[in-house]
């Protein structure tokens, strides 16, 4: 993923595809955010990309 897409992942309506809405990870963050977790995102150009979502324990 570039670096420039990187940046506007968590955007709302961004999306790499035409005609897509793009919420898809907006919706997860802010849904983790309220749970008290996190998502985060590290990307190689090329290589591979990895998520991580962590969820505190109440």
């Amino acid at each position: 993923m570039s670096q420039a897409n990187m940046e506007r992942i968590f955007d709302p309506f961004f999306s790499t595809f035409p005609h897509k809405a793009g919420l898809g990870l907006t919706v997860c963050q802010q849904i983790l955010r309220s749970c008290r977790g996190t998502i985060s995102i590290k990307s190689k150009e090329g290589l591979g990309t990895v998520v991580t979502v962590t969820l505190l324990q109440n």
